[in-house]
């Protein structure tokens, strides 16, 4: 394969780094064949070209940790979407949505939410961080719905920082008094570990 060919093929690789990006088998200048994923990185706004297997471990890693995830004995999809439409008939007969937002929201599509990782590459041995597609799931429109709800929301506190920059430029004014620390923790899984039944 010559080193142009080769540069096609990659340039190609990246130009598709969308998440579930189905793995490609790529050659490299010297004959070498891989099987290789593009993936987004967490942060950074990065394409990492990672072996399959390699990637497929690192998933596997993360998913056998049994004090966050649990293997189900079946499939709650049907189950779930009966409590959803449940509770949208209920507020359709209490007259909180209209017929139309009940039309809107009522589940018809039964796809079970995949989950893929994003390579945190700004942290030692760059595990991944899990993101979970809801696309054509049971909650999906339930899900845009409460976003477009709750999105004006946001940012609307004193408390509320944008990202890194806007933090510094307010820790900035902070006077850190004689015997008082300043203390900052780095979360690790912050989502994962949190119980929302709690």
């Amino acid at each position: 394969m010559d080193g142009q060919h080769h540069r096609m093929d990659w340039d190609e690789l990246l130009s598709d780094s969308n998440p579930g990006t189905q793995p490609r088998q790529m050659e490299d200048v010297g004959g070498v064949v891989c099987h290789a994923v593009p993936l987004l990185t967490d942060k950074g706004k990065a394409t990492v070209i990672m072996e399959v297997s390699e990637y497929k471990d690192k998933l596997s890693d993360m998913l056998s940790d049994a004090r966050t995830y649990e293997q189900l004995a079946s499939d709650p999809t049907q189950k779930y979407k009966r409590e959803l439409v449940t509770i949208l008939s209920r507020l359709k007969k209490e007259e909180k949505i209209t017929r139309s937002q009940y039309d809107l929201l009522y589940p018809t599509a039964e796809n079970v939410p995949r989950i893929y990782g994003t390579p945190k590459i700004h942290k030692a041995g760059n595990k991944v961080r899990p993101i979970v597609d809801y696309t054509g799931t049971i909650g999906y429109q339930t899900s845009r719905a409460l976003a477009d709800i709750l999105g004006p929301l946001v940012g609307g506190t004193e408390h509320h920082v944008n990202n890194s920059k806007h933090l510094a430029e307010e820790m900035a004014e902070v006077l850190i008094e004689d015997g008082e620390i300043f203390n900052s923790h780095d979360v690790v899984s912050l989502f994962n570990n949190t119980n929302p039944w709690k």
